[in-house]
């Protein structure tokens, strides 16, 4: 700036910077702004450095100009002091209309009024309303006003922030950050909660869906006005039917994770990938979920297929989550003495458990559809060994022990399975889920077939050498050896989470037994 023009602009709007009265605004939304000066008793203003034309008098319209001040509620030199400025050429007279040209030093000239320019840019003028009439009595002198102009195109004056009219930088701004709010909406409903599987349709949205109500095996009543999003399921036997109804990315954590290869194929990688709770099985040695860590899941819905899930020492309680306002749900179908007040001959239990998260989750087709599946299969081996004889069978789930047998008795999924296939558990009058009973009491009861249950190790290879390690077992102990059993050679074999487990593959057990049993009429 020339050394005589710097006391002019500092001695009408201080010593911070200069003003440049009109400019030209690109549409770059992130241009470097101007400094910011101080009008005396009123606001700060727009000032951009070395912005002022040269004067030989600067130094005595410095002198004049002190003795008027900025308005209070403007940002624009008092009418005396603009017209002082005016005829020095440092400011535009009222009335007229000037152009900034250029943004360096070197452009530092003025366009003539009346004329204009053709930009590819929205250009934008300004100009100060002369301070007489209404104008003067309405407190308007010296407002500035903006015409935005266009190649090609004629605007109209307006007021330089009119909310109609914003300037170029903000309606920018304003159109990124509606293009921002769609991308990040299109992110959040096309997020997922957990892994997916291969199988049954995605997972229920709230549009639709029917508020609903279910009973547990406890006959706890949990309430849902919206399909759950946060599941945690505390044993895998609660955790296969969600994949089953196709809602598996519901699921945010697991207790007790299966085995590698133990899931149906197309939903093992999935299951594998959830988080797990409490680290892996041990048979015969439930660990329960730390609270802490539960309830740092976050779930909506924890799902337990036995009672030591949610009553073991260290396990949180159905009531401690119902507190903390947490849905709760324990299976029917696995180990409910509840709801088994006879014995267990049908499905019908695995049936309810299917509908009643089916109804939870707003998949009820999908659960329908399951269950006619389930039927369907049941129905053909009824057929084909209807009025067969019913041989005694023997459950003997090898991996919970050998020094003492723990019987599964006629509540519990798998008297179920073996009545369907066509035979009889000799627990059949055991009215518990399960009880140890001595070796001695086995043989007394003449089984004659053996079914050897093993858990899941994951590959035929390793499910072969286990079942003949239980097989060796049997034959060589000695309270069995003179069993009809035994002494025929008769051995079925079943996998845990098949038989006894009280799922959707509880009807494949059902067909895989019944050809163990009546091979000469279920093929």
């Amino acid at each position: 700036m020339h050394p005589q023009t710097q006391p002019v602009i500092s001695g009408i709007f201080g010593e911070q910077g200069s003003f440049t009265t009109l400019r030209r605004e690109q549409s770059s939304l992130h241009r470097p702004r101007a400094g910011r000066g101080s009008c005396a008793g009123g606001r700060s203003v727009q000032a951009r450095g070395a912005g002022a034309w040269d004067h030989p008098n600067g130094r005595e319209l410095s002198r004049q100009a002190q003795r008027h001040e900025c308005h209070a509620d403007e940002r624009e030199p008092s009418p005396a002091a603009a017209r002082r400025l005016g005829a020095a050429g440092l400011w535009p007279v009222p009335g007229t209309r000037h152009r900034r040209l250029g943004t360096g030093p070197a452009t530092r000239h003025v366009r003539p009024a009346g004329t204009r320019r053709h930009h590819r840019h929205r250009v934008r003028l300004r100009e100060v309303l002369p301070c007489r009439g209404r104008r003067r009595a309405a407190g308007r002198c010296g407002r500035l006003l903006v015409r935005h102009r266009r190649p090609g195109l004629r605007g109209r004056h307006r007021a330089a922030d009119s909310p109609a009219h914003p300037p170029v930088h903000r309606r920018r701004e304003a159109e990124l950050t509606r293009k921002l709010t769609v991308l990040v909406l299109a992110a959040a409903l096309t997020a997922c909660g957990g892994p997916s599987g291969t199988a049954g349709p995605a997972a229920p949205q709230a549009a639709g869906y029917t508020p609903a109500e279910i009973k547990d095996c406890t006959g706890r009543t949990v309430k849902f006005s919206t399909p759950p999003k946060r599941v945690v399921a505390l044993t895998d036997s609660v955790l296969e039917p969600l994949f089953w109804l196709g809602v598996q990315s519901t699921v945010v954590g697991i207790g007790s994770p299966p085995k590698p290869g133990v899931f149906p194929p197309q939903f093992d990688a999935a299951a594998q990938a959830l988080p797990k709770l409490a680290g892996a099985y041990t048979p015969g040695a439930y660990k329960p979920v730390p609270r802490e860590q539960l309830l740092a899941a976050q779930p909506d819905l924890v799902l337990g297929g036995f009672s030591s899930n949610f009553e073991a020492q260290g396990a949180t309680s159905q009531q401690e989550l119902a507190d903390a306002g947490v849905n709760s749900y324990l299976a029917l179908s696995t180990a409910c003495a509840a709801a088994t007040p006879a014995a267990r001959t049908d499905l019908e239990l695995i049936y309810q458990d299917l509908r009643n998260l089916g109804t939870a989750f707003g998949v009820a087709d999908r659960a329908n559809a399951l269950i006619e599946e389930m039927r369907g299969k049941v129905a053909n081996v009824g057929t084909a060994i209807a009025g067969a004889p019913r041989p005694k069978v023997f459950p003997f789930e090898f991996d919970e022990g050998t020094q003492t047998p723990y019987a599964p008795g006629n509540r519990q999924a798998v008297n179920a399975v073996v009545n369907l296939a066509g035979g009889q558990s000799i627990f059949a009058d055991l009215d518990k889920a399960y009880q140890k009973l001595s070796w001695e009491q086995i043989a007394q009861d003449g089984p004659e077939v053996v079914l050897l249950i093993i858990y899941d190790k994951g590959n035929q290879a390793a499910n072969d050498a286990a079942f003949a390690e239980a097989e060796k077992f049997v034959r060589g102990f000695p309270g069995l050896a003179g069993t009809p059993a035994v002494r025929d050679g008769r051995f079925a074999r079943l996998v845990y989470e098949q038989a006894s487990h009280g799922g959707v593959r509880s009807a494949d057990a059902v067909v895989s037994l019944a050809r163990q049993l009546h091979p000469d009429r279920v093929r």
